[in-house]
């Protein structure tokens, strides 16, 4: 007698049906893009360097000779002189040194018009007599324009807080003297008057170098937009001119 053997129909109709099932599913979506990479940072553009003391863009300033010492007012001059520049460089920083700090100037300078009368009435004197040798009846006239070199060389405008800083140590050690050598503190105080206008030189002479190489770096794109830029450029622009046509006649 011949056995029936009975398949597992629902076991294969539900397998099956899972497998359609699974076929016919929606995959997942893919994950998202990666964000895009940040902008490159913008590197901070320096301003352009200004001048020390807000002087012009275009001064000029005295330059070193051989010896390392600039050409200045000041430079090898009779000692009488020294004395008579130094009480003019006084006489300049207690008129512009005008800050309550430097009160002191305005006291050393008034004692020394007092006390030394007779040493730079002498020295004064002496000058005179040079200058009557040397050049006759242009005498006064002559002394007169140097004389104005010296004190608008004093004051400077852009040199002024360097000066006043010179002028109130000078100060202090007039009043420290007792009894002072007018002669020697004029010798040692006008090197010391001319040191702080060489450091304002050497302070301008740097950042003509600064400026010229922020102009080389960034000039063409933002020059425009910097203050200095546009009145250097036009007065150099005007002094090449200036040279070619020197050249050409």
């Amino acid at each position: 007698m011949l056995s029936i053997r009975r398949l597992p129909i629902r076991k294969t109709v539900a397998v099956a049906g899972l497998a359609t099932l699974a076929a016919c599913a929606t995959p997942e979506p893919p994950p998202p893009p990666p964000p895009p990479p940040p902008p490159p940072v913008q590197a901070a553009i320096p301003s352009r360097p200004l001048p020390p003391g807000g002087a012009s863009p275009m001064m000029t300033i005295p330059a070193r000779g051989p010896d390392g010492v600039r050409d200045t007012v000041n430079k090898n001059i009779d000692p009488a002189q020294v004395t008579w520049n130094m009480r003019s460089g006084f006489n300049v920083a207690a008129l512009n040194c005008t800050e309550q700090r430097y009160q002191p100037i305005v006291l050393a300078y008034t004692k020394m018009l007092t006390n030394e009368k007779k040493r730079l009435s002498a020295a004064n004197k002496a000058l005179d007599a040079q200058y009557r040798k040397k050049y006759g009846r242009k005498s006064t006239a002559e002394r007169e324009d140097y004389m104005t070199k010296v004190y608008n060389y004093f004051a400077l405008p852009p040199a002024h807080s360097y000066f006043c800083e010179a002028a109130l140590a000078a100060a202090n050690n007039y009043m420290l003297m007792s009894p002072p050598d007018i002669d020697a503190f004029a010798s040692t105080t006008l090197v010391q008057f001319e040191a702080a206008f060489d450091r304002f030189f050497t302070d301008y002479e740097d950042y003509r170098v600064a400026v010229q190489s922020w102009d080389a770096s960034y000039g063409a794109r933002y020059g425009a937009s910097q203050p200095g830029y546009v009145s250097a450029n036009m007065l150099s622009g005007e002094e090449h001119s200036d040279n070619g046509a020197a050249g050409s006649s």
